[in-house]
């Protein structure tokens, strides 16, 4: 008996060094991010001290009619709602939105440990390209990243993303126990992902928006189609059945079945975990819920590749 309790230990230790690790990651992560917020503090000091001793101490109050300002607060003094300037863009926000990823740089700014630009009419100032801001903001808000159909668009966000320090996802709803830590490659594309997720009551997750791993997004329903087309290979094999350790739709003693897309409220479309035709899809969404479909955020995804 305890020689077969040893794998199950095992995996307990390892999945404590891999928690281990990704806080330390993140850790490092956010000490690098207040250091560059330290150093844009040095810099708009000296940038003060330069315009105080070519102007004069008597034109200052006249500079900061004109001039963006620096204010320092805590957490605790910020309003409840935030106007932000984002290059020239004026965006209407709550301080818990702007908290909401306590690792990212937002968190950092508005945690009161560094000051901060307000530009005349009093709205925080941020240097960056509203059209990803108002992105990130939706994500903020909803926990849905709306990916760009374009790529270069595409491209420019995780540029943002990066920036802002939105790159640690929210996994703790995925099942990670099956041969492929729950993360398993679609047969008929090499950019399709299916997900696992530890709750299977469709009842209980419609109404839920699941973060994908990093550099994956959650797909809908129309760009599963479009990257698969009307292929009806079924040559290599089920989605996601009676493989990585399932009996058949069973892991775990719960029945899985539906892939669901971010829009399958809508369309009522999901990927059967058990049917092999690859472009094919079930309708209506009275089956046992078993994850989500995720597509890579790359430009390399193109129409029916599959290693």
């Amino acid at each position: 008996g305890h020689e077969m309790d040893k794998p199950k230990m095992n995996d307990k230790k390892q999945r404590g060094r891999d928690r281990e690790d990704e806080l330390r990651d993140r850790e490092e992560k956010l000490r690098k991010r207040e250091e560059k917020l330290r150093e844009g503090e040095l810099q708009l000091q000296s940038e003060w001290k330069w315009i105080q001793h070519s102007t004069g101490l008597g034109d200052r109050t006249e500079l900061l009619k004109t001039r963006p300002s620096v204010t320092g607060a805590s957490n605790g003094s910020f309003p409840a709602v935030i106007k932000l300037n984002v290059g020239g863009t004026i965006f209407e926000t709550t301080l818990s939105t702007l908290t909401r990823k306590p690792d990212s740089m937002l968190a950092t700014m508005f945690s009161g440990r560094h000051p901060l630009l307000k530009d005349e009419n009093g709205c925080y100032f941020i240097d960056r390209n509203p059209r990803e801001f108002d992105i990130i903001l939706r994500f903020l808000r909803s926990g849905f990243l709306c990916w760009p159909v374009n790529e270069q668009e595409k491209e420019c966000l995780n540029v943002e993303l990066d920036y802002f320090g939105i790159e640690e996802p929210d996994l703790t709803w995925m099942l990670k126990t099956d041969g492929y830590a729950g993360f398993k490659q679609y047969p008929y594309h090499q950019d399709i992902y299916l997900a696992v997720s530890k709750e299977t009551d469709w009842a209980v997750v419609q109404s839920k928006r699941f973060d994908c791993p990093k550099n994956f997004h959650w797909a809908t329903t129309q760009e599963f189609k479009d990257l698969i087309g009307e292929s009806t290979d079924d040559t290599k094999g089920y989605p996601y059945y009676d493989t990585g350790g399932w009996k058949g739709y069973v892991w775990e003693g719960k029945e899985r079945i539906m892939f669901c897309f971010s829009d399958s409220k809508q369309t009522l479309a999901y990927k059967h975990s058990g049917h092999a035709p690859a472009s094919y899809l079930h309708i209506g969404l009275t089956e046992s819920f078993a994850g989500i479909v995720c597509v890579r955020n790359s430009k390399r995804s193109s129409r029916n590749k599959s290693r």
